[in-house]
């Protein structure tokens, strides 16, 4: 089986290229942003080409991410931003892949951003010049009164951002849904799932896609990663593909599976 960071090393490079194929889009509208209201705080799903940056509203701004997927996005992205008209507490990025933060530089200058990659952010090439802090693995912060839980299992390239006062969690790699993105190995990221719904987490805002509640949204990745295991017990990829596309007609980028499924049937 290929190592997870090849296989994220194509999803990235997937993202990008749907990002750039995407046409250029409008204002953020309703259509392509979901607020969920927990008591006094509001959380916003920006959803752009492929990557979802999440946006905590309360009387101050607390964000995950940058759509940085598609360069037309992160002017939209700010534009929305600056409609709230409130002023940001903390800026994380949740982890190294580049389509969640290239660019923001542009947009945010002068911004001080958090991560648990900051490290691997600052080693790159694009994110050198990124004045980023070092949080921990594991580690907790309160935000503006909003208490954080940074859950990280870099054995597969998992990252949770944990909001457990709202029982809401912001995850990257773990399942998406409508979106044929399968990181081998699937078992323990469902089990990661399953182990936020007992917790008690009722909102899953994925970096990639839409957010959904629980525990649908744990149910619905599991259905999917389950059809997927049974299809990749098929003789060929080809056969595997065309199984998992006739179950699930309405997921976007099928052509992932030809990058992800030799993986997961170790081809």
């Amino acid at each position: 089986m290929k190592n997870w960071k090849v296989i994220l090393g194509l999803l990235i490079l997937a993202i990008i290229v749907m990002g750039c194929a995407t046409t250029k889009q409008t204002a953020p509208t309703p259509s392509n942003v979901v607020v969920k209201e927990i008591g006094k705080v509001k959380l916003h799903s920006f959803m752009s080409a492929s990557v979802s940056p999440v946006i905590i509203e309360s009387n101050k701004l607390i964000i995950i991410d940058f759509p940085g997927d598609n360069p037309d996005n992160g002017p939209l992205f700010k534009q929305y931003i600056d409609s709230l008209n409130k002023p940001i507490a903390r800026y994380f990025i949740s982890h190294i892949d580049s389509a969640h933060w290239v660019g923001i530089e542009k947009q945010f200058p002068n911004m001080t951003f958090y991560s648990v990659d900051a490290d691997q952010i600052k080693a790159t090439k694009e994110g050198s010049g990124l004045t980023i802090e070092k949080i921990a693995d594991g580690s907790k912060q309160t935000v503006n009164g909003i208490n954080f839980v940074f859950d990280v299992d870099r054995g597969i390239g998992a990252w949770m951002i944990k909001m457990p006062d709202l029982k809401a969690v912001y995850i990257d790699h773990l399942g998406y849904v409508k979106l044929h993105v399968l990181i081998p190995p699937l078992e323990p990221r469902l089990a990661h799932l399953k182990a936020l719904d007992k917790e008690g987490y009722t909102w899953y805002m994925p970096g990639h896609g839409a957010p959904m509640q629980g525990p649908e949204f744990v149910q619905t990745v599991e259905a999917y990663y389950t059809d997927v295991l049974a299809a990749a017990k098929l003789g060929t990829v080809e056969e595997a593909k065309a199984a998992i596309v006739a179950k699930y007609p309405d997921y976007n980028a099928p052509p992932m599976l030809d990058r992800f499924l030799p993986g997961l049937m170790g081809k």
